[in-house]
């Protein structure tokens, strides 16, 4: 493959509610510019990401899939936790990647 040629790859995202994209934007400390059909991400590495919220999917260069990978797991958290605050439950995170929804009963 010659050395100015890159790899550039669609991976499917999700994303539905852009408030709680901005926040995992945010968490992960990378900065957006949003556009009409979804966002561009710079998350600190050369290229940045190109998230087509219309189309629910990203464009990323293949070795940027790690960073992709954090933006979904950062996703995922912020809708968590956005759901345990309408509905009145608690978030008790276990690792990383893993965590509990409590609800009290009465």
């Amino acid at each position: 493959m010659p050395c100015w040629q890159v790899n550039m790859v669609s991976v499917e995202f999700h994303a539905e509610h852009r408030q709680v994209l901005e926040r995992a934007i945010d968490a992960l400390g990378w900065t957006a510019k949003q556009i009409a059909t979804g966002y561009i991400i710079d998350c600190k590495s050369v290229t940045p990401l190109e998230i087509n919220l219309v189309t629910g999917q990203a464009r990323v260069e293949q070795r940027q899939q790690s960073q992709l990978n954090q933006l979904k797991v950062a996703y995922s958290r912020q809708a968590l936790k956005l759901a345990a605050k309408i509905n009145g439950w608690q978030l008790q995170q276990k690792s990383n990647t893993t965590g509990h929804l409590i609800r009290s009963c009465l």
